[in-house]
C-alpha cells in the first residue's frame, strides 16, 4: 500500500540528511536569493522518486526541485505522489537542525495522505484522509480553544503578503537575505498544530 511505503523512506533520507546538515555545502538558488537548493536536495529526491517508481511504476511525480528544474508542476487524477526532499533547506545550508522530508499522496487531485518527518528529532508526523493524524503512532488532536487564544497561548504567524510602506521595506529586504533563517520550515507549523504546540496558525 502506498501510506506504508512512505514510512520505510525516512531512515534512508534521515542518514543522508543528517550526515550533510554538518558538512559544507554547495548551494544554488532557484526564484530568489532565499530560495535555496543544495547537492542534497537532489540526493533525496532522487531516493524517494526511485524507490516508489519501483513499487508504483504507473504513479506520477510532483518534486520540488525537479519542477524547479522545469519539469511539469501538473495534479492529474492519476495517482501522485508530491515530493519536498528538504522542507527548510534555509536552515539546512545553515546548521540549523529544523528540517523535514515532506511526502503527500493524490488520487482524483484529492489528498489521501501527508507524511511529515522531522528528520533530527526523529518525529514522524502522518494523516490520512478520515483517519485523524499521528506523531510516532500516538493519535493527535488540535487544541480546544474556540473564542480566540488567550493570553499567552503560543501562536504561529505566517506573512505572506508584501506590505506597502516601511513594513514592506523591511519584509523585502528579509525575503533576500538567506540568513534570515525561519524557525520552522513550511510543513512542521502544521503538525505543530495538530500537536497543540500551538493554538493558532495565522497567515495572511
Amino acid at each position: 500500500m502506498p501510506f506504508g511505503t512512505t514510512v520505510f523512506l525516512f531512515p534512508q533520507s534521515r542518514i543522508i540528511i543528517r550526515k550533510a546538515l554538518s558538512e559544507e555545502k554547495r548551494v544554488s538558488t532557484k526564484t530568489s536569493a532565499a530560495d535555496l537548493v543544495t547537492e542534497t536536495d537532489h540526493l533525496v529526491e532522487g531516493l524517494i522518486i526511485s524507490e516508489l517508481q519501483k513499487r508504483f511504476p504507473s504513479h506520477r511525480f510532483i518534486a520540488e526541485e525537479s519542477a524547479a528544474a522545469g519539469a511539469k508542476c501538473v495534479l492529474t487524477p492519476n495517482p501522485t505522489w508530491i515530493v519536498d526532499p528538504i522542507d527548510g533547506t534555509c536552515n539546512f545550508v545553515h546548521r540549523f537542525p529544523t528540517v523535514a522530508v515532506s511526502i503527500g499522496f493524490a488520487v482524483d487531485q484529492e489528498l489521501e495522505f501527508g507524511v511529515i518527518y522531522h528528520c533530527t528529532e526523529e518525529r514522524l508526523y502522518t494523516g490520512r484522509r478520515g483517519r485523524g493524524a499521528f506523531c510516532n503512532g500516538q493519535r493527535l488532536q488540535v487544541s480546544g480553544e474556540t473564542g480566540g487564544a488567550s493570553r499567552g497561548s503560543p501562536q504561529l504567524f505566517s506573512e505572506l503578503q508584501t506590505e506597502v510602506g516601511p513594513a514592506g521595506h523591511t519584509n523585502r529586504l528579509m525575503l533576500l537575505s538567506p540568513r534570515e533563517i525561519p524557525e520552522q520550515p513550511p510543513a512542521l507549523p502544521h503538525a505543530s498544530l495538530s500537536q497543540k504546540c500551538f493554538v493558532g496558525l495565522y497567515t495572511k
